[in-house]
């Protein structure tokens, strides 16, 4: 839960600066103030902003969401006052016809752990593999198992998102992946050497821990469209890619 409470909050902040870059380009000498912002000129001029600058439509979509959280919480509060269909005609939906799926065969090449890489590609790949094959489980599970977490040949956790608990049957292609990037260092709690940097060991559900995790998640998708260059793969490669190949089996 507290997971979930810091990714929103990042979400919320990345929001924040977004609307603080628009904000600054209209009005370079003003502060913000609440019922400037929540007008309807404004929202549809940050909307505009947000496409010039090329962001995807869920991003925006997003932003325009949590804009609009904050908009109802300062209702609430008689921070602002009502204004009648503020958010009607700006982009609020989802989209869900981008394909994040590869074909089987360029996601077989990707799979391929027998292929000869730089030592940060195969961890990159072995990660990406593990993803797959244990259910389309999200990065930021895989990151925080726990070695208790495997036994008897099951993973079983809570998702950091939604605390729903999980079980998962682990293969023994599966188990062969676990053994190469175990984390083996006694005093760790991590079932795999991904956040087990020696100089960032924070507490699950801190601050320092989320922000820890982001940089790595940053790094591996990062190394991954290098593991898609390096195999001459015609999609993109990312964490989301394996959960959708995972489903689509």
């Amino acid at each position: 839960m507290k997971v979930c409470i810091l990714t929103h909050l990042h979400v919320y902040r990345s929001m924040l600066r977004a609307f603080q870059r628009y904000w600054e380009s209209e009005h370079p000498k003003n502060e913000i103030r609440m019922r400037k912002v929540f007008d309807i000129a404004t929202i549809h001029k940050f909307e505009r902003h947000l496409l010039e600058r090329m962001l995807k439509l869920n991003t925006m979509s997003t932003y325009l969401r949590m804009l609009r959280a904050v908009y109802n919480r300062a209702l609430l509060a008689g921070l602002t006052g009502y204004v009648p269909g503020l958010f009607k005609h700006v982009y609020t939906g989802t989209r869900a016809d981008v394909k994040r799926a590869l074909p089987p065969a360029e996601m077989g090449q990707a799979l391929d752990i027998s292929a000869s890489l730089h030592r940060e590609l195969k961890e990159a790949q072995i990660w990406f593999a593990l993803l797959f094959l244990l259910r389309g489980m999200p990065f930021a599970d895989l990151a925080r198992l726990r070695k208790c977490d495997f036994k008897d040949g099951v993973i079983t956790y809570r998702r950091q998102k939604t605390g729903r608990q999980i079980r998962v049957h682990v293969t023994e292609e599966a188990a062969e992946l676990i053994r190469r990037c175990a984390d083996r260092r006694t005093d760790s709690p991590y079932l795999l050497n991904i956040l087990g940097d020696e100089n960032c060991r924070f507490p699950l559900g801190r601050r320092e821990e989320y922000r820890h995790y982001q940089q790595v998640l940053r790094r591996f998708n990062r190394k991954l469209k290098l593991l898609a260059a390096a195999l001459r793969l015609g999609g993109k490669l990312s964490s989301y890619v394996a959960k959708h190949n995972a489903f689509a089996i």
